[in-house]
């Protein structure tokens, strides 16, 4: 996983990790990229030719729903608009964060919890804003004594 922290309070997180198209058997080797500004994905450089590629970025107002599938495994269903009207749908598994300022949050929970936040305001999410959405998701799942 890589951080980013741009300018201002913006954050952009980079994680190694795999997905699968709703309704299809294959697999996606991807980078995964959760920013202020959304989620994106494009094929690992370490797994060329290792399953299927693809690529493309998805601002957090095109995500129409969002899902926590197979739990526990953090594995999340993402379904967003791709042009005309038509949406694509896709499971994402989203490792543990493993730097700041994040660390030692669920991925998934972590995808959920800026979701929220930039449909708080309908603006880019701060960092913040997301560690409160963490801390109220724990207090609702009734998590003790560890992060999500």
């Amino acid at each position: 996983m890589r951080t980013d922290s741009r300018m201002g309070n913006g954050f952009s997180l980079e994680f190694r990790a795999y997905m699968t198209p709703w309704t299809q058997e294959c697999m996606y080797f991807i980078l995964l990229t959760l920013s202020d500004t959304g989620i994106s994905v494009e094929p690992d450089p370490f797994m060329r030719g290792l399953g299927l590629e693809e690529q493309w970025f998805a601002p957090w107002s095109d995500v129409m729903s969002f899902q926590l599938v197979h739990q526990p495994e953090p594995i999340v269903r993402i379904e967003f608009s791709i042009s005309s009207g038509q949406t694509a749908i896709r499971d994402i598994r989203i490792p543990a964060v493993q730097e700041a300022p994040f660390v030692g949050y669920s991925g998934a929970h972590l995808a959920e919890a800026i979701l929220l936040a930039s449909q708080e305001k309908h603006l880019p999410p701060n960092v913040e804003q997301v560690i409160r959405i963490l801390l109220e998701l724990r207090g609702r799942r009734g998590v003790e004594n560890s992060k999500l």
